[in-house]
């Protein structure tokens, strides 16, 4: 009928009833301001502008960078920086960095543009952009990295991959005893946790295959992972997991005898 309008309880009857459920509200109005953050930060990026710190890697060559947004997107530059925030010069700060060019540039890109690692690069050098990822304290990178080296795991660079990841933990052990874990920590944990849990399925699902081909390799792991190894397997002798906890070393004539 022309001008009907439905009709709509009032809201004292919603109350006084309890089968009748309110209209969901409508949902919040879309905001332009993530979208045209994102634009803004892949320009000032491209182009360097209002740029007013330089990153300086091994090679010398120097990366245009903004003290606000290394700092918004980092705990380690908003700590580095902060005796800086108020300094106003017409010279560019300039912070050196203990890493190679392309390292630094993957860096940069994941903190303006949330670019994931480039493709190409080696375990090697992912291993390192790592590093700098947990330097700077980018939890995205490092969960970006991690998920980037469990998709190229392989026999010859699984052990690498467990060193690492018993490293990161024993300095995140270091860090959360000095009370120093951040807001990043605990996402820097997960990451490590995911790239052990899959190279250790990965190692101990091949372990007999890893001896024979780099038999160096395995032995050198820390007694901990080889044991923690030996744990995912069906087939671990307990009295080698015993000694390994007590005494700290898995005797190699044992590992082998057990393995092959």
């Amino acid at each position: 009928f022309a001008g009907y309008m439905p009709w709509s309880p009032p809201a004292h009857v919603l109350d006084d009833d309890p089968t009748i459920s309110p209209p969901p509200p409508p949902p919040p109005p879309s905001s332009a301001l993530a979208p045209a953050l994102s634009s803004g930060l892949a320009e000032v990026w491209a182009n360097g502008s209002f740029s007013d710190c330089r990153l300086v890697p091994r090679s010398g060559e120097e990366f245009a960078a903004h003290r606000l947004v290394l700092s918004a997107r980092s705990e380690h530059f908003r700590e580095l920086l902060a005796p800086t925030a108020s300094a106003v010069t017409a010279a560019a700060i300039r912070l050196s960095v203990d890493a190679e060019r392309p390292l630094v540039e993957a860096a940069l890109r994941h903190v303006y543009l949330e670019a994931p690692p480039p493709d190409g690069l080696s375990h090697e050098e992912l291993l390192a952009l790592r590093e700098l990822a947990g330097l700077w304290r980018l939890p995205s990178l490092l969960h970006a990295t991690a998920s980037r080296l469990v998709a190229i795991l392989s026999p010859a660079n699984v052990c690498a991959t467990l060193r690492e990841a018993a490293r990161e933990e024993a300095r995140a052990g270091l860090a959360f005893a000095a009370g120093g874990g951040g807001r990043g920590g605990e996402s820097a944990t997960s990451s490590t946790t995911l790239l052990k849990q899959a190279a250790g399925a990965f190692a101990a699902a091949r372990f007999r295959s890893l001896l024979q081909e780099v038999p160096g390799e395995v032995l050198a792991l820390p007694a901990a992972t080889k044991a923690w190894l030996f744990s995912l397997r069906s087939a671990s002798p307990l009295h080698l997991l015993a000694a390994a906890g007590s005494s700290g070393v898995m005797p190699e004539e044992e590992l082998l005898a057990a393995l092959l």
